[in-house]
């Protein structure tokens, strides 16, 4: 019994780790393919989701005491990729700082509606820029603060769309939107990051290990329930349409229930950027040799730099970052998987396929 409820508990802390931005982007999306195709390609890429993170977990078993994604790729695909690989990486994690830095605008506006997007931006960037400068060493209590501001969130919009919420004004099911959806159902649901560390916490037994798998499957569709929540209760308040950060179109909220929301997201968004501004900092130490105030630079620096040359586009970054990048990241998963376990099926075949698909049709909608 102690296993198994050890089994829930890191289920649970992967699915507050995955649960991230990348739920705001849900909304719209649905919208667009339609509630129920929505539904039925969240359904699939969980089931994509959920290979990629056994796959990468089982990779972590076998390494022993090594963790680190830059030392799998060196040892089983080969030195040379191991530089472009942790590039693709290190690229996707900066366009995630990006992402909550253009999402934070639409929280802080609830909060204080005069104010505008690029100051919103600015004060955000500021605050979470000083932690990563500070750092901080209570990832614990960050985590739980995120989890907090986040379920509270889902929570409002959920139980608020089911006591004042309208009709959902949604498009017909489109199979030509399939793409749309993609790169943000990816985004979405993705937590190979942190895999090693959850693995880290399980002894080292075959009991353990089936657990552990099993904490990856709940881990990774809990997060989907807690989107189909969300996303109902946004459709239902989005009486004149659904906004393309979800939040700023939301009109049937009761009185106060938009501060509480705002208060809420930039909790959530805040500490997630912190904890991912670290992140960076220490694969620009560890993986690139950089110097810690250089790295430390660079962190804070990149994603306003980004944002001021113009790309604030919140459904265009989302795709990118799960069409491009964490499809890159995946097929890099699926090839390490296959040389460190030494088996190949046609699963894997069928991903590396199905994640080249993504980046092109994602590219295709880019330009």
């Amino acid at each position: 019994m102690k296993r198994i409820l050890k089994s829930f508990f890191y289920a649970g802390l992967l699915a507050s780790l995955i649960i991230g931005a990348g739920m705001f982007s849900l909304p719209f999306v649905f919208a667009q393919t339609g509630f129920l195709l929505g539904i039925s390609l969240l359904l699939f890429f969980v089931i994509v989701s959920i290979a990629i993170h056994i796959k990468y977990a089982k990779v972590v078993e076998k390494g022993g005491d090594e963790k680190m994604f830059g030392t799998f790729v060196e040892k089983y695909i080969g030195s040379d990729w191991k530089f472009p690989a942790m590039a693709v990486v290190l690229t996707g994690m900066i366009f995630s700082l990006l992402i909550y830095l253009v999402l934070s605008t639409s929280f802080i506006r609830l909060i204080a509606p005069g104010i505008s997007s690029g100051m919103a931006a600015f004060l955000f960037w500021v605050i979470g820029s000083l932690f990563i400068f500070m750092g901080i060493t209570k990832y614990a209590i960050v985590d739980f603060l995120a989890f907090l501001g986040i379920a509270g969130t889902i929570l409002i919009i959920f139980i608020s769309g089911i006591r004042y919420g309208g009709n959902m004004r949604l498009n017909d099911a489109s199979l030509s939107l399939m793409g749309l959806a993609s790169g943000p159902l990816l985004f979405s649901l993705y937590g190979r990051s942190a895999i090693s560390s959850l693995w880290d916490k399980f002894n080292d037994t075959e009991k353990s290990k089936r657990l552990f798998l099993k904490s990856m499957v709940l881990g990774t569709a809990i997060p989907a329930i807690c989107y189909v929540l969300f996303v109902y209760g946004v459709l239902r308040l989005s009486g004149s349409g659904v906004s393309v950060d979800s939040v700023s179109g939301i009109t049937l909220l009761p009185f106060g229930a938009n501060l509480v929301i705002g208060i809420l997201g930039v909790l959530t968004l805040i500490t997630s950027y912190i904890f991912l501004g670290l992140e960076i900092r220490g694969i620009l130490k560890n993986d690139f040799k950089i110097g810690f105030g250089m790295a430390t630079a660079a962190t804070v620096i990149m994603p306003m730099a980004i944002y001021l040359f113009g790309f604030t586009d919140f459904i265009k970054l989302v795709s990118l970052g799960g069409g491009i990048f964490i499809s890159i990241e995946s097929i890099l998963v699926v090839l390490i998987y296959r040389k460190a376990i030494k088996k190949n099926n046609l699963t894997d075949i069928f991903l590396i396929l199905l994640f080249a698909a993504i980046m092109i049709l994602e590219v295709m909608n880019f330009f």
